[in-house]
């Protein structure tokens, strides 16, 4: 009896506690951990709330290591019913919220951590994809540039900061962002193109054609790269390279004729006389390819008859 007591009080020791916890996540005893921390939990043996708040945050991890979203849950809501102040079983609930889609709840929790500790990178840029998944892009934003400043090493928030501000137009701003994603991961796929877009928009048409051409010629032929390309080539009066990147676009894409239509618009717009010489070339350079001709022809046609009834 005497012996048991010892051994108790031996394994609510704080160091050998987190020992033994050590020792079983490293043999992946899921099972054994969890019942190790079941059982200490429901230990009569008196201890501290700070400690056995820990038993059920360490649970709920081993809980959340099996996808068990809702048992993670009630461990984690039940070790800051005994310890309110513990940061780690707040971040951890914060984080199931989020997986779990309760955006407003984990907005609350991500805070609670940042009022404790402002710099921590995780409730930082959890925060800000929580904001961005409930669409308060404006609320992300700032946040996903803090993470940044935080981690400059870190990829995910350096593109979310760049592709945050690309959204609110502030094209100049996403490209120090976008610069340092694309250095840390230039085969993301989403920094390269957010990447030239930013470019393209920001008047740096030549860098955003070679920053296209290496997503093609890197990561394949893709609708985004060639648009964004088409685009920056049309800025520099570069009209029959454009026609190809479209001439492009509609091959791979069957369902493109929206997107050249819009660009033929754009063009229109922009220059009547770049759009004849547009016009002019696919005609002698793709006559038989009928789905594009097909579209300039039905533009000219409506621009046609918008011209005679405005007279």
């Amino acid at each position: 009896m005497l012996a048991g007591v010892k051994d108790a009080q031996h394994l609510w020791n704080e160091d050998e506690l987190k020992q033994a916890i050590i020792d079983l996540k490293s043999n992946q005893c899921q099972q054994d951990l969890k019942r190790f921390l079941s059982d200490r939990i429901e230990d009569p043996d008196p201890c501290c709330c700070s400690k056995r708040a820990k038993l059920w945050n360490e649970l709920g991890l081993a809980m959340l290591s099996e996808e068990n979203i809702e048992q993670a849950d009630l461990c984690f809501t039940e070790a800051l019913k005994i310890d309110p102040m513990d940061i780690s079983a707040v971040y951890n609930l914060a984080n199931v919220s989020l997986q779990q889609g309760s955006f407003e709840r984990a907005n609350g929790l991500y805070e609670r951590v940042l009022l404790a500790e402002p710099d921590f990178f995780g409730a930082v840029f959890n925060l800000a994809l929580s904001y961005l998944y409930s669409d308060q892009y404006e609320k992300a934003q700032p946040l996903f540039v803090r993470a940044a400043t935080l981690q400059p090493d870190n990829h995910s928030a350096h593109y979310w900061a760049a592709e945050t501000l690309l959204r609110s137009r502030s094209f100049a701003a996403s490209l120090t962002y976008f610069k340092q994603a694309y250095a840390l991961n230039p085969n993301h796929f989403e920094t390269v193109n957010g990447y030239a877009m930013a470019l393209h928009q920001a008047g740096h048409n030549a860098e955003a054609i070679s920053i296209c051409d290496s997503s093609l010629m890197n990561l394949g032929p893709s609708v985004v790269s060639l648009r964004t390309k088409a685009d920056a080539l049309i800025e520099l009066d570069r009209i029959d390279e454009a026609a190809l990147c479209h001439l492009d676009i509609a091959h791979i894409d069957l369902d493109s004729r929206d997107t050249i239509v819009s660009r033929l618009q754009a063009l229109y717009r922009q220059s009547p006389q770049k759009f004849t010489c547009y016009r002019n070339f696919m005609l002698d350079r793709a006559p038989s390819f009928e789905p594009l001709l097909s579209v300039i022809k039905e533009f000219e046609a409506q621009q046609t008859a918008e011209v005679n009834h405005c007279h």
